[in-house]
C-alpha cells in the first residue's frame, strides 16, 4: 500500500506466509484435524514471531480450517461428512450454473489451454504429484467458469473450493483416485 513503510508492511508479509504454510501443512494432512496447533513449534519452525502465527490462525478460523478455543488454543477443524455433502451440493449447482452460461463462449485459445492442462494432470497423476494436480484441476475448471463472464459466480465458486480442498486433498490421496479424477 502506498504511504506505508517497509516495517510496517512486514507483519501483513509475514502473516501471509505464516497463513499459506500453515494452511498447505492442514490441506496436506501434515497437520492432523482435531490437533492442538503448537504454536511456539510453528514460530521457530517458520521463523517468525507468535505474532503473524496468531494472525494466520484466526483468518484460517475464519475460512473454517482452524478452531481457537480460549485458554485451550487452536485447534485443525474436524473433517466433517456433513460438511463435505453440503458444500458439494451448492458446488454442483453454482459450478453448472457457470459451465452452462461458459459452454458457448469457450474460445479456441480456451480449448487449446484446457487440453493442455489435461496433458500436466496426466503426467502429475503418474508422478503422484497432489499438490501440483489439485492445483491443475483447479486451473482446469476455473478456466472454464471465467469464460461464463460471470465475476460474482466464480467469485463464490472460488471460495467453496477454498472450504473443500482439504477434502479433496485427503480424496486424492485414496488408491486409484486421482486416475479417477483424471478420467472423469
Amino acid at each position: 500500500p502506498m504511504g506505508t513503510s517497509k516495517l510496517e508492511q512486514m507483519p501483513r508479509t509475514l502473516a501471509s506466509f505464516a497463513f499459506e504454510r500453515i494452511r498447505d501443512a492442514i490441506i496436506i494432512g501434515e497437520l492432523r484435524p482435531e490437533t492442538k496447533i503448537n504454536q511456539a513449534a510453528l514460530a521457530d519452525q517458520l521463523g517468525v514471531s507468535l505474532v503473524p502465527i496468531r494472525e494466520a490462525l484466526q483468518k484460517l478460523e475464519a475460512e473454517g480450517l482452524v478452531q481457537i478455543k480460549p485458554r485451550r488454543g487452536a485447534f485443525v477443524s474436524p473433517i466433517s461428512r456433513k460438511e463435505l455433502e453440503d458444500l458439494y451440493a451448492v458446488r454442483e449447482l453454482l459450478e453448472g450454473m457457470a459451465t452452462r452460461h461458459a459452454v458457448s463462449s469457450l474460445t479456441e485459445q480456451d480449448l487449446a489451454k484446457l487440453r493442455h492442462l489435461v496433458s500436466e494432470m496426466e503426467l502429475e497423476t503418474q508422478r503422484r504429484n497432489y499438490v501440483e494436480l489439485l492445483r491443475l484441476n483447479r486451473e482446469f475448471h476455473f478456466t472454464i467458469y471465467k469464460a461464463s463472464g460471470r465475476q460474482f459466480l466464480c467469485e463464490l465458486i472460488g471460495d467453496l473450493w477454498e472450504k473443500v480442498t482439504r477434502y479433496r486433498a485427503v480424496y486424492m490421496h485414496l488408491p486409484g483416485r486421482s486416475s479417477q479424477a483424471l478420467e472423469e
